[in-house]
């Protein structure tokens, strides 16, 4: 349960943008799709406020991804609004698995800060794509633009938007970033964790 409404509209419209301005990199999968739209909304949350899709992130294995990510690609690949493709790699033996749109997203629900997010989120990702793609996964919060939230939920549990308060930003993916959370921070983290899982609980 989110801290915010879910906007689906808002989130298949993100979802088209991303794979538009990403389908030309090697770099993009499904598993950056939802490391993109994660950095997105809780870096927007971080900065201003509020997020751009207000959709629930739970930890995954390599990044959080919306809770309600399955369903929704079910329903754009229903739609034939969008298909997962497999093609094949260029080593000639693997194959990649890419996020392609078959229609152009509506940017009309979305304003001008929200989009420079997104657009922050795509240059950093295709400027640290080595790093990005070899670090993924618990302990390299330095390859991400922001760090450590997610690091401290449980495996598939609910990320609370809060967290993104916590960390640094991250320009260059220095690991240094997460070093420098001092650990009073972290607890407090945690802390914060409890709170929003206990509030939740009451909610219910």
């Amino acid at each position: 349960m989110s801290l915010f409404p879910a906007d689906d509209i808002r989130l298949r419209e993100l979802i088209l943008y991303l794979a538009f301005r990403c389908e030309d990199w090697e770099g993009f999968d499904p598993a950056m799709l939802e490391r993109m739209l994660f950095q997105s909304d809780f870096l927007h949350f971080r900065l201003h406020g509020f997020p751009i899709t207000g959709h629930a992130y739970r930890r995954g294995v390599l990044s959080p991804g919306p809770r309600s990510m399955g369903r929704i690609l079910r329903e754009m690949t229903a739609k034939g609004e969008l298909r997962i493709m497999e093609e094949g790699h260029p080593d000639g033996v693997h194959a990649r698995r890419i996020p392609r749109a078959f229609r152009e997203p509506d940017l009309r629900i979305f304003d001008g800060q929200e989009i420079a997010m997104v657009e922050r989120v795509i240059r950093f990702y295709r400027a640290n794509a080595k790093r990005c793609r070899e670090n993924a996964g618990p302990g390299h919060s330095g390859s991400d633009l922001l760090s450590l939230p997610w690091e401290l939920a449980a495996p598939r549990e609910e990320v609370p938007y809060p967290l993104a308060l916590l960390g640094t930003l991250s320009e260059n993916g220095s690991r240094s970033d997460l070093q420098s959370v001092p650990r009073q921070e972290m607890e407090a983290a945690r802390e914060m964790r409890m709170l929003a899982h206990h509030s939740l609980i009451l909610a219910s």
